[in-house]
């Protein structure tokens, strides 16, 4: 009882919100503090933004990566992620990336700030944050997608008739499942071999199609300007 007290305490860190955004403050403050003495502010900052978001990345894929369908099971089918929780995170997301992709910009244009890195070394920091930014946003998603199907899933007391996706083979999916649909939605803007089978989903995934739609197409203009400088 211990060990799966232990581990559920160990997913709640890693993958809810309150607990990631604290953790990359901490991360971000402990590598950009020390690098104000070295370079500029602007450059500390995206270097611990950077330092923050990488963190947080590879907790999530990790955990995505080793847990099982019983860990899966046991942890999402007691999570309940409200949907003014996925908008607040989608939002801040968005800012915060569109934020890095302006900072960017100006930092990067002709008529950008003195840095003390070189500009390649600027470049690939704005743009691995983009990237980490993209994959922590449908991260969010997976985390809801996995909350909504354990929800909704037949035998539950609050459960309904039938799951909301459905996965082939016969196997319960593992949380690692979900990260995969997110991607998928994310990168082709559709539902991928796994089905969709309720209005509710229907609409976030439309929502997260539009939304990783206008986050590519920003970030690609943003990246491409730079080079037309």
């Amino acid at each position: 009882m211990n060990v799966v007290t232990a581990q559920s305490a160990r997913l709640r860190w890693i993958l809810l919100d309150r607990y990631r955004l604290l953790r990359s403050f901490v991360v971000g403050v402990l590598i950009s503090f020390p690098l104000v003495l070295l370079i500029s502010p602007r450059e500390a900052l995206a270097i611990g933004m950077l330092g923050a978001l990488g963190v947080d990345v590879c907790l999530v894929c990790r955990a995505a990566w080793r847990m099982d369908e019983h860990q899966t099971k046991q942890f999402f089918s007691t999570l309940r992620e409200k949907v003014d929780h996925l908008v607040e995170r989608t939002i801040g997301l968005n800012l915060l990336g569109f934020g890095i992709i302006s900072l960017c910009v100006s930092d990067l244009g002709p008529h950008g700030h003195i840095s003390v890195l070189p500009k390649d070394l600027r470049i690939l920091i704005f743009f691995f944050s983009v990237l980490l930014i993209w994959m922590a946003l449908h991260h969010g998603f997976a985390v809801h997608y996995a909350s909504l199907h354990f929800r909704h899933e037949p035998g539950l007391d609050d459960g309904s008739d039938e799951s909301i996706f459905e996965f082939p083979g016969d196997h319960m999916p593992v949380f690692f499942d979900f990260v995969y649909v997110a991607y998928t939605i994310g990168m082709t803007f559709e539902m991928s071999d796994v089905g969709a089978r309720t209005t509710e989903v229907r609409k976030i995934v439309v929502v997260q199609s539009l939304l990783a739609f206008l986050y590519t197409t920003i970030a690609i203009s943003a990246f491409i300007s730079l080079f037309t400088l």
